[in-house]
């Protein structure tokens, strides 16, 4: 399933206009609407920039599926494994990593284990008022 008809819809276009102000084929518009044809990669990217919207989100994936493959992809990016010589494996942050992204990247990894919709909502809210302490405890005029 791909969301480019959902999109095309939503904004009123219709299949030409969409094709005249991308460039991209009519037919092969439609044939990509129908999901008779699949997308190729210059048409993803073309469509996810015209829309403002992610190539995986275009294509169809869950908010699940893009936040996982997110958190997977930071990391196979950043993280390092240690061999030692008992057999043992151990996996954690490149020493690289510089602070605040590294602590940014430990957070989401622990996050993506948390199934419970309260600790999540709890979290969220700890956020939240985690920034507007933030946001309105800085003296006035002290911009960083």
């Amino acid at each position: 399933m791909n969301r480019l008809k959902q999109l095309r819809t939503a904004r009123k276009m219709s299949l030409r206009s969409l094709s005249e102000q991308t460039g991209i084929e009519f037919s092969s518009i439609a044939y990509y609407e129908r999901g008779e044809r699949n997308f190729s990669v210059k048409s993803q990217q073309v469509l996810s920039d015209f829309f403002g919207v992610s190539v995986d989100y275009l294509l169809g994936k869950s908010p699940e599926d893009m936040f996982n493959d997110f958190v997977d992809s930071l990391r196979n990016d950043f993280m390092v494994e240690t061999a030692y010589s008992d057999g043992d494996v151990t996996q954690s942050l490149s020493p690289a990593v510089p602070e605040p992204v590294r602590t940014k990247i430990e957070i989401l990894l622990l996050l993506r284990g948390i199934d419970s919709k309260t600790s999540l909502d709890m979290i969220l809210e700890f956020a939240k008022m985690r920034t507007a302490h933030d946001d309105f405890s800085k003296p006035v005029g002290d911009d960083e």
